[in-house]
């Protein structure tokens, strides 16, 4: 977990805003002080395997949801809001974002929110990448053609090779 996960552009509000960064920076970590709980109460090693989207919660900034799901062969109960994404593991946000998209169209703004999430994430990932090989003096065997900074033109599942 680092501290950078707070910073991802989490919400379809923030990637479409015109704010600058240290606005949208603030207003993200704002909303996580406020509305999320403690990572040593939300991490949780055993995978989810049911959710259900109890309601939306409006906030003053980002719409949240929360959500009760079933955990681990023992089927334990936990809940959490969209607030506490940045605590979960990187696989539970696509666990999550799996079981949604069989209703896509109920649940069509958390959609948004945990995909925005997730192409965030991959491009920090793809920037760490880079960033250690330019450390070690190593030509990094994957990297995107676009500026790195440049995370609303990265889409999901697409990897660029040199050529």
């Amino acid at each position: 977990m680092t501290l950078k996960v707070f910073l991802f552009r989490s919400f379809d509000r923030v990637v479409n805003g015109l704010e600058s960064d240290n606005d949208v920076n603030l207003m993200l970590i704002s909303f996580y002080l406020k509305h999320g709980k403690p990572q040593y109460h939300t991490w949780n090693s055993n995978k989810i395997t049911t959710v259900k989207v109890v309601g939306l919660i409006e906030t003053e900034s980002f719409l949240n949801a929360r959500f009760k799901t079933a955990r681990g062969a023992a089927s334990s109960v936990f809940e959490f809001t969209l607030a506490e994404l940045p605590c979960l593991n990187p696989y539970e946000w696509i666990s999550l974002l799996h079981i949604l998209l069989k209703d896509e169209q109920k649940y069509e703004p958390i959609v948004l929110d945990l995909n925005t999430m997730l192409v965030s994430y991959i491009h920090a990932v793809g920037k760490i990448d880079v960033e250690i090989a330019s450390v070690l003096r190593k030509k990094p065997i994957v990297k995107p053609k676009e500026a790195l900074f440049d995370v609303y033109k990265v889409k999901l599942g697409n990897i660029y090779k040199d050529d």
